[in-house]
């Protein structure tokens, strides 16, 4: 099973109009057609909780407490992530607390992932060193040290819970709550912040209006996903609304052309589309990538963007810095030639690198020969046609840089 929730929704007011059926988490690629099929229902709204639960199927049985009822579907996608994250124990914890406190609304299931592994869940009392340990984590938020538990006596903290007579019986075991209480993490409106899966940068969205809303984009996501998070803070125009870059593996020079020069929320989805290009970079094209954009300083995230998304059409050779070093290399690494080494001696490398630097209009920056292949007269248009490198020096006279 690849899901963690299947639920069967529909327009309660148009039965007519049938009943999707989807898995959450809602899959990356088919976001925005998962969405689709909601509207053609006339619901899947951004904000209203307008999406009829006819069925659910999980191993989750608890979350069958929403048959019946109606769910923003992102906030049935935010659930389902929320539960995909735990492990055996923590599921138990999960569905015994929400039997134990009677949760009845997707709120309600929201706000108790957060809190959940508080509890204490007992389903076999025959090891009670085990229990002990169990519940002295729960206390201490997960955590405690080699030595806490090996000077615990686990057998007598098991003991002294069950005695406490605070147990409650639920289908997923006796259930203690050690003081949880049910916190309002999740206000109703605004999901609170949750990496779920890998993402290239994170930004903060805060509308003018409220700034004490908040709504996370975790980047690259579906186009789709973006609308709807302006849509959740009630903005009219994304100018209305501030966005905050963390940068994740985005650079500073990056972050600088989308935040210091232009307003950032308009221009999310150029940045979602940058964020793209960099889950498709390893450690060297991200290198690329950066020695590219050091070199070009462009001046807008479009062009930011345009040289992500051509940077196989680069050139980059670190630690070459003058026209001597790069014929060198032209000769000896590159692989377009060979070389009798008896002919070393005879080879003009700073003329046979003056040449082809012409031919390929390339240039030298601070982290080495840089030159575009391409054809594309916008990404020329970003290039600088003549930068400064170091000088070049042939017998007494100097040539200066390109």
């Amino acid at each position: 099973m690849s899901y963690v929730i299947q639920a069967s929704l529909c327009n309660s007011d148009r039965i007519v109009l049938g009943v999707v059926t989807i898995p959450f988490p809602l899959n990356q690629n088919e976001y925005d057609h998962s969405i689709g099929l909601l509207n053609e229902q006339q619901i899947g709204d951004a904000v209203k909780q307008d999406c009829y639960v006819d069925a659910i199927t999980s191993k989750w049985s608890a979350v069958k407490i929403l048959e019946g009822q109606y769910v923003n579907v992102d906030e049935l996608d935010y659930l389902a992530k929320r539960l995909d994250s735990f492990n055996e124990y923590e599921a138990k914890q999960f569905q015994a607390a929400c039997s134990a406190l009677g949760c009845r609304n997707i709120k309600d299931l929201i706000n108790l992932t957060f809190c959940c592994r508080q509890v204490t869940v007992i389903t076999d009392f025959s090891d009670l060193e085990q229990i002990g340990r169990a519940h002295y984590m729960n206390l201490n938020s997960g955590c405690a040290s080699i030595e806490e538990l090996e000077n615990l006596d686990g057998e007598e903290t098991a003991r002294l819970l069950i005695d406490s007579g605070a147990g409650v019986i639920t289908p997923y075991g006796v259930v203690f709550e050690n003081g949880m209480k049910l916190e309002q993490v999740y206000d109703g409106s605004h999901f609170p912040e949750y990496h779920y899966e890998t993402s290239k940068a994170v930004v903060t969205l805060t509308p003018a209006a409220c700034p004490e809303a908040h709504e996370y984009l975790y980047l690259p996501c579906p186009s789709g996903m973006i609308s709807r998070a302006f849509q959740r803070l009630g903005s009219p125009s994304m100018k209305e609304c501030h966005a905050k870059l963390e940068t994740g593996d985005i650079c500073d020079a990056v972050r600088g052309v989308f935040e210091d020069k232009f307003i950032l929320s308009e221009h999310i989805e150029t940045l979602n589309q940058l964020a793209k290009c960099y889950m498709g970079f390893d450690a060297d094209m991200l290198e690329k990538f950066h020695t590219v954009l050091d070199h070009a300083r462009p001046g807008a995230p479009e062009e930011v963007l345009l040289l992500a998304q051509n940077i196989e059409e680069f050139t980059v050779l670190p630690h070459i810095s003058s026209a001597e070093e790069y014929g060198q290399y032209l000769v000896r690494q590159s692989g377009h030639y060979e070389l009798d080494p008896n002919l070393d001696g005879f080879i003009n490398y700073r003329e046979l690198g003056e040449h082809r630097i012409q031919e390929e209009k390339g240039s030298f920056s601070d982290r080495g020969y840089v030159a575009y292949g391409g054809t594309d007269p916008l990404i020329e248009k970003i290039l600088p046609s003549r930068v400064q490198t170091q000088e070049m020096k042939m017998g007494g006279q100097q040539y200066g840089a390109y």
